[in-house]
């Protein structure tokens, strides 16, 4: 009986301390990746790998590193040898999904919204979940608490980041603001960050659907060699600013362009040309005519436009 009692203590006490903290972290970490194999073998459980080809999906390569796995964990003896690649799911207007694989996996939703009729109990749960404000096209609390994974043993709780606006309407959010950069924590496989920066409009008689001050872009990193990082500008509902000029170097830009509420084609121009992404693509369009933005770019071999169903 008294060994018992010393062995409920000695877990209770391990239970509350920094290693059984990091104890646990590292194996959640260790899951991800045996997860992640097996995922690159056998895909998303098969409703979800079925509900995503409903979606267009663009794929890319962050290293020319050749990571292998080997999935006899799973019962089977096979090792599977990828590129780490960044996946880009376009749901519906400002909604998208990004799956980091092979360089830790992560699943970011952004905007998870069902208005546009995304099934999301057909979506994967999130790693982290991002809101730019808090519109009703941007902003879905059931859609979010779907996806939202908590109190797992073998992963981590979801993080949802929002603007502060968000976080004080919902309860369920980490309010951002400019400056408040998100880093990985120490047991990250590699570093990721998330950075908020500004969305406003600027033009005269609109700016008061989105005042400078209140809602939020996010720039994340995405580690693919040592101190070189994959860049992703997600701008949410902003005009061209002039924040634009100090963003860096911008691998995918998400610019949306839908004036009264956003950008006209012509100011997405401006801000492609301030940016200089890689690859551009404009969101959250409704019926803008979008032929001018491709017409600009198209001989420009240093910026490439890509045309997704994301009005």
């Amino acid at each position: 009986m008294k060994k018992i009692i010393l062995y409920t203590l000695a877990i209770c006490l391990l239970s509350s301390c920094d290693f059984y903290k990091g104890f646990k972290k590292g194996m959640q970490v260790g899951l991800q990746v045996a997860n992640n194999a097996n995922r690159i073998v056998n895909g998303f459980d098969p409703e979800i790998e079925e509900y995503l080809t409903s979606f267009e999906r663009d794929t890319f390569i962050l290293n020319d590193d050749t990571i292998k796995y080997n999935v006899s964990a799973f019962g089977q003896e096979k090792e599977v040898s990828i590129k780490p690649f960044l996946a880009v799911t376009f749901i519906k207007h400002g909604t998208l999904m990004l799956d980091i694989v092979g360089l830790g996996s992560k699943i970011i939703h952004v905007d998870p919204v069902s208005m546009f009729g995304t099934d999301y109990t057909k979506m994967p749960q999130a790693d982290i979940i991002l809101v730019t404000h808090e519109h009703g096209d941007h902003l879905d609390t059931a859609a979010i608490a779907t996806i939202t994974r908590k109190d797992d043993l073998y992963a981590p709780n979801t993080l949802i980041y929002s603007n502060q606006r968000v976080a004080e309407i919902t309860g369920i959010s980490k309010g951002l603001a400019v400056g408040d950069t998100i880093r990985e924590d120490k047991y990250a496989l590699n570093q990721f960050n998330i950075i908020p920066v500004l969305a406003y409009n600027t033009t005269e008689g609109r700016t008061q659907f989105h005042p400078k001050g209140r809602d939020l872009g996010y720039i994340l990193e995405i580690e693919r060699e040592t101190n070189s990082f994959f860049r992703v500008y997600i701008a949410g509902d902003t005009e061209p600013i002039e924040e634009m000029n100090n963003l860096g170097d911008i691998d995918i830009a998400f610019l949306p362009v839908n004036q009264p509420y956003t950008m006209t084609a012509e100011q997405a121009i401006k801000a492609i040309e301030t940016i200089k992404p890689k690859v551009v693509y404009p969101y959250h369009y409704g019926d803008t005519d979008l032929t001018p933005i491709v017409e600009h770019f198209k001989d420009n071999s240093d910026i490439e436009v890509r045309i997704r169903q994301m009005q």
